[in-house]
């Protein structure tokens, strides 16, 4: 009979080799890398942070003009947002969505049925667009918690790294002197922000209307400098 410890290393080869297949798909080895660490830490009772998105305005049809989105209509780009979403993001992911991720007033039942068929645990920044999602307690239930700001910390090459999310795009942020990183949204990518130090827009108009892994963000973020947060004297 199989001992506890055994079938969870069963369970993790399998899984492992269902994601390594799907990763091999995308052709990124860094996302082999993240995603053992996310199955070992799963293993282990902890929790890994991959991936990070915003702003997809599911089901908003005035975005595709605001924003000039390629798509001919709001049933195309919810489509096509839902089919890039499961595409870059696994079952068993941890997704951190930083905003604006479904427009609703009088849709609520359309929005739950898109949360839905959308792969991950979702962790939700509270954009300015997402009132009325989370004040619907089937919609609050997709969720693993709802927060206008968070620092997380996540782990590369071994060592901490923090980085603040908000919706919003701050000048400075909590430890930016330290090294933290700070990913925003709502911008739609229609700004430069290239000089507000380690920072940039995690949403879909700024990513080819995908979600973004962390080592896509570290790379990203190999090229930016904390030079910009100055102090005066």
């Amino acid at each position: 009979m199989l001992s506890a410890v055994t079938f969870v290393h069963i369970v993790i080869v399998i899984n492992l080799l269902v994601v390594v297949s799907t990763v091999l798909k995308r052709k990124c080895v860094d996302e082999i890398r993240v995603r053992v660490n996310y199955l070992k830490s799963k293993a282990s009772g902890g929790c890994w942070v991959d991936i990070f998105t915003s702003d997809h305005h599911f089901h908003h049809a005035n975005v595709i003009k605001y924003c000039n989105r390629p798509f001919e209509s709001v049933e195309q780009m919810d489509e096509t947002l839902i089919d890039s979403w499961n595409t870059n993001v696994l079952p068993g992911d941890e997704i951190y969505h930083l905003g604006d991720i479904v427009f609703a007033r009088r849709n609520l039942n359309t929005a739950l049925s898109i949360l839905e068929r959308l792969n991950s645990k979702i962790f939700l920044i509270q954009g300015n667009h997402d009132r009325f999602v989370i004040k619907d307690e089937k919609c609050r239930r997709r969720f693993e918690w709802i927060k206008e700001i968070a620092i997380i910390h996540v782990k590369l090459n071994g060592r901490k790294k923090d980085i603040i999310l908000n919706h919003y795009a701050m000048r400075t942020w909590d430890r930016a002197h330290y090294g933290a990183w700070h990913l925003f949204g709502h911008s739609h990518g229609m700004y430069d922000h290239k000089d507000i130090g380690l920072s940039f827009d995690i949403g879909v108009d700024s990513h080819n209307f995908r979600p973004i892994s962390l080592p896509e963000v570290a790379q990203i973020m190999e090229t930016k400098s904390d030079k910009a947060i100055i102090k005066k004297n």
